[in-house]
């Protein structure tokens, strides 16, 4: 019974699946282009599978509807693995594979698992274009419609159910319970003994997940000796039926199991006393439920590996356990690199262990989650989800009072994160033109003055490496907050802008002029400008501290002071000249302050791109204040600090 694919009789169009790489696309005369535009009559009679580069290509030739073609991921992202499942489910008729020797992911452990498996699968593979033109004018269906699907396997078991994905629709990770994960079991011949013995010891963990997918003989073989009298009955009938090549490979299987002596007669004994052998020998303990719940692909050979790698790709498959011998060669090596490489591609969320020790402490980590003893989320994890943040940075600190090593460590680790975020934004596609600039907003303070000299530091420890300076040439620093002091200080917003101009690179634009407006004089229309220009900012660079006669700005103020919240008011924290009680509530100040409203920084901080650094017992509740108020999207804190705000209760404000 074929459960993917309907097999009566039915007309279709047969797919080709084609992938080339960057050399082997890129001009207009290159191999895949010359192909395409030649052949594009024939080739619009397949439903055309392609990896998304390729893709992108072959549809901006015009020639194609989005009917003609399927786009798959990036090959570098799992496309390659999406095609070669493809033709391990014998459903398409060619592959085309261009590839330049010149690019290196030619040889790629992705493109050698897609050659592997078509030769397996007897699928016509054309690798050059001479090869690709023969096809094209000798082999190719002209019509390209049929009544059957070909040589389609039927790949899914009986038992076969969809497994849930732990990224949502909104491509964010979720931590699913273990009732609903799948988990993986591979192993190879010389390590099935071991695979049985883990199984055996750890039935408990295993058979409380959802779905358990293998490949073949690993399947098959933990179904047959964990399965009742009754159960394996019906199991066996099920390997006759299979044919004489999988009764004789489950049989040395089972007889390699075995360690005494009278080998010889066990490989001629009847497979159900083999089985029974088995058990005597490894003391194993039956069990239906985990029997029914695995589900054997094809073997490794047949595409099990890449069957299987497909569902990672998708986050369907959220643990493999892989005993892998890497002392005997394999014939399809390329297919197994090729589901560790999958396992191992961003936003793929699947642990993958692949040594017995290693999985027993991984089934010692899932017992210890189910005891309900286990803190599913990190402690970042955990002020991301309560606090509606982007990303969490703690420093770790012996002490959490307010003193200058804290003060350091916590600007240190903005510096690293601040970096990392230029070269992102620097190296971001999307920006091409040389007009389009890259707005970087910059708060008053001790502690982002503080971020510029650790990131000299660091650069002199070869701790961190900016991004080169001539990537940084559409990046303008821009000051979030007019001048506070009557006279030269080093913590003001345009000063600290300057000295990050000096050292990452790009421009810095001037000064706002001062931060008090009393309102009886208008302010420059350049001023009014460059605070407007604060809400296209790509990312801002801020401080939160507590609102008494110890902050640096009250104490700069000088006669201004008066133009600000009082001391005894219901103030509590400061934000780069923003106010805050201690619910986030904005708390006006008798003038108004020159730079980046709180309206703004919200607006800011919803695209993700505010980060707030503030720590420490004397800074908490300024902290929270911002927190509640909604401006921050980054957060740099200590470990302390980040524990008690867990235990506040948090309202975010309404838009």
């Amino acid at each position: 019974m074929t459960v993917e694919l309907e097999r009566e009789n039915r007309t279709f169009r047969k797919q080709l699946v084609i992938t080339a790489s960057p050399r082997a696309r890129a001009t207009v005369n290159s191999p895949l282009l010359r192909f395409v535009r030649d052949y594009a009559d024939l080739l619009s009679k397949y439903e055309i599978h392609a990896t998304n580069g390729t893709g992108l290509v072959i549809s901006g030739t015009g020639l194609f509807t989005p009917n003609d073609l399927k786009l798959h991921n990036g090959g570098v992202n799992g496309g390659v693995a999406e095609l070669a499942a493809i033709v391990a489910r014998g459903e398409c008729d060619a592959a085309i594979l261009f590839l330049d020797p010149a690019d290196p992911w030619s040889d790629s452990v992705e493109n050698r698992a897609l050659r592997r498996v078509c030769i397996r699968r007897k699928v016509r593979l054309l690798s050059t274009y001479s090869a690709a033109v023969q096809w094209a004018n000798f082999e190719a269906d002209i019509n390209s419609i049929g009544n059957s699907v070909g040589d389609a396997v039927d790949w899914r078991p009986l038992n076969w159910s969809e497994g849930r994905s732990n990224v949502t629709a909104s491509k964010q990770y979720e931590a699913l319970p273990v009732e609903h994960r799948t988990l993986a079991l591979i192993a190879h011949d010389e390590m099935k003994r071991e695979m049985v013995d883990f199984v055996n010891a750890n039935l408990d963990v295993i058979t409380r997940h959802e779905r358990i997918i293998t490949t073949g003989t690993t399947g098959w073989l933990l179904k047959l000796i964990f399965a009742s009298n009754s159960r394996q009955a019906e199991m066996l009938a099920t390997i006759e039926a299979r044919g004489e090549v999988a009764r004789a490979r489950i049989r040395k299987v089972c007889s390699d199991l075995l360690t005494d002596s009278n080998t010889k007669q066990r490989k001629n004994a009847a497979l159900r006393n083999l089985l029974q052998a088995i058990r005597n020998e490894l003391h194993l303990t039956t069990n239906d439920e985990f029997v029914q719940k695995v589900m054997p692909l094809p073997s490794g050979p047949e595409g099990g590996d890449v069957l299987l790698a497909v569902e990672v790709l998708f986050n369907r498959c959220h643990a493999i356990v892989f005993l892998h011998d890497p002392m005997s060669p394999h014939p399809h090596e390329t297919d197994i690199r090729l589901l560790e490489r999958t396992s191992q591609l961003p936003d793929i969320y699947a642990a993958c262990v692949s040594d017995r020790l290693s999985a027993e402490r991984w089934a010692e980590g899932v017992r210890t989650e189910l005891s309900g003893n286990w803190q599913k989320e990190s402690l970042s994890d955990r002020l991301r989800l309560k606090f509606g943040l982007v990303d969490v940075v703690l420093v770790n600190q012996e002490s959490d009072v307010c003193s200058e090593p804290l003060g350091t460590a916590l600007a240190r680790a903005c510096a690293g994160y601040l970096n990392q975020k230029l070269i992102d934004l620097v190296s971001d596609a999307s920006i091409q033109e040389p007009s389009e600039q890259i707005r970087i907003g910059v708060t008053w303070g001790w502690g982002t003055r503080q971020v510029v000299l650790e990131a000299v530091a660091m650069e002199t420890e070869r701790l961190l490496r900016p991004p080169a300076r001539s990537l940084m040439k559409s990046v303008i620093w821009s000051p979030a907050i007019g001048t506070i002091a009557q006279k030269v200080n080093n913590r003001e917003a345009a000063s600290t802008a300057q000295q990050l101009k000096q050292f990452f690179g790009g421009e810095a634009s001037g000064s706002l002029g001062s931060a008090f407006d009393a309102g009886d004089v208008l302010l420059p229309s350049d001023t009014i400008i460059a605070v407007d220009d604060l809400l296209n900012a790509n990312f801002v660079l801020a401080t939160a501290s507590c609102w008494n006669e110890s902050n640096g700005l009250y104490q700069a103020a000088g006669e201004n002071r008066d133009l600000l919240p009082s001391i005894n008011s219901v103030a509590v924290a400061c934000v780069s000249g923003v106010f805050l009680d201690s619910n986030g509530i904005e708390v006006s100040p008798k003038c108004k302050i020159v730079g980046m409203s709180l309206e703004q920084f919200r607006q800011i901080a919803a695209k993700g791109s505010v980060l707030l650094m503030s720590g420490g017992e004397d800074r908490r509740i300024a902290l929270l204040a911002a927190l509640r108020a909604g401006i921050a999207s980054v957060l740099v804190t200590t470990s302390q600090t980040a524990s008690w705000l867990l235990r506040q209760e948090f309202v975010p404000y309404a838009p």
